[in-house]
C-alpha cells in the first residue's frame, strides 16, 4: 500500500497567491489554494499498458517546481516513466517541452529488451537544480528478482527548458570507464539495478547533486556479479550541468542484504563553517563527508 501514496508536496507563491502541488494515488497531480484547499486545476495521464505494466504505480513522493522569470513549470514524473512539465498556472503540458510537455525515459535505457515489460519506474520526485532536472530510476522491489539480469538504473540529466537529454551517469560502469575494475566478471554486462530510487539532494553553489544509489540486481544474492559492484550502494556527487563525477564513497561492497541508500542526503552548514552532506542509512548509522 505504501506505494500508492505520494509523500511530498511542491509549494510556490504565484501572482500574489501561494499553491501548493501535491500527487495522489492513480496519479492525480492537483494544485490546491493554499489558504483554502480550493483546486485550482487537476491533471492526470493516460498512459494504457505503460500504467498496466509499471513497477511503481503510485504517485512518487510529490512533484518538483521550476521557475525562470515568468515561466513557471510544474515537473514530475508519470507511473508509466515520462518526464512531465505543466505550466504551474493552468496545468496545461509545456508544448516547448519534449514531445508537447513530456519526455520518454524508456528512450536510452540498457539492459531493457528481452522483457514483455520494462521494469523501471520512479519512486521519488524529479530533481530541479540550475536550470537541469535530474531523473533517478526505481525498480521492482528486487529480493527475489525474476531474472539475475535486470534493467540498469542510469541516472540522467535534462534541459529544463526544452527537455534536452543533456547527460547520463551509468551507476554500473561500462568498459573504460572508473568502477568497472570492481567488477570481477560479465556479471557487469547483465546486471541491472542499482538505480535511485530515494530522492536526491543539491548544492545549487557547487554545482553539485548527490544521488543516494541502491544495490544492484538482486537483493539477497549476488553470485552472478563478483566484485565490490561499484557505483551501487554509494553516495555519488555530480556536477549537474555535465554529469561529470566529483567523488564518490561506497558505503556497502558488494550488497547481499538490501542496505541500499534509503533517503535523500542531508545537506548542513555548521556554525564552524564547514558544508557537509550525510548519508542515513538503514544500519543506523549517518555517515558525514565534506561536500566539496
Amino acid at each position: 500500500p505504501r506505494q500508492a501514496y505520494g509523500k511530498g508536496v511542491a509549494y510556490a507563491e504565484i501572482d500574489g497567491r501561494g499553491v501548493i502541488y501535491i500527487t495522489t494515488p492513480g496519479f492525480f497531480l492537483w494544485a490546491l489554494d493554499a489558504k483554502t484547499g480550493q483546486v485550482l486545476w487537476m491533471w492526470r495521464p493516460e498512459e494504457g499498458e505503460r500504467f498496466d505494466n509499471a513497477p511503481r504505480k503510485g504517485a512518487g513522493r510529490g512533484p518538483a517546481f521550476w521557475r525562470s522569470g515568468d515561466d513557471k513549470r510544474v515537473m514530475d514524473i508519470t507511473p508509466g516513466f515520462f518526464l512531465v512539465s505543466l505550466d504551474a498556472e493552468t496545468g496545461i503540458p509545456d508544448p516547448n517541452f519534449g514531445d508537447n510537455g513530456r519526455v520518454d525515459l524508456f528512450e536510452g535505457l540498457r539492459n531493457s529488451d528481452g522483457f514483455a515489460d520494462i521494469d523501471i519506474g520512479s519512486s521519488a520526485p524529479p530533481f530541479v537544480m540550475n536550470d537541469v532536472v535530474v531523473v533517478g530510476p526505481a525498480h521492482k522491489v528486487g529480493m527475489r528478482p525474476r531474472s539475475k539480469s535486470n534493467v540498469k538504473g542510469d541516472v540522467r540529466g535534462y534541459d529544463a527548458r526544452t527537455g534536452e537529454h543533456l547527460w547520463t551517469f551509468r551507476t554500473i560502469p561500462e568498459r573504460g570507464e572508473v568502477g568497472f575494475e570492481t567488477w570481477l566478471d560479465d556479471g557487469v554486462e547483465f546486471t541491472g539495478n542499482a538505480g535511485v530510487w530515494a530522492p536526491m539532494s543539491g548544492d545549487p553553489e557547487l554545482g553539485h547533486v548527490y544521488l543516494p544509489v541502491e544495490s544492484a540486481t538482486g537483493d539477497r544474492y549476488g553470485g552472478d556479479r563478483p566484485g565490490d559492484n561499484l557505483f551501487a550502494n554509494s553516495l555519488v556527487a555530480l556536477d549537474i550541468k555535465t554529469g561529470e563525477r566529483q567523488w564518490h564513497h561506497q558505503l556497502i561492497h558488494h550488497d547481499i542484504w538490501d542496505w541500499d541508500n534509503p533517503a535523500a542526503p542531508i545537506l548542513a552548514d555548521l556554525p564552524n563553517g564547514r558544508k557537509i552532506v550525510m548519508q542515513v542509512t538503514k544500519q543506523s548509522w549517518v555517515y558525514t563527508f565534506d561536500r566539496l
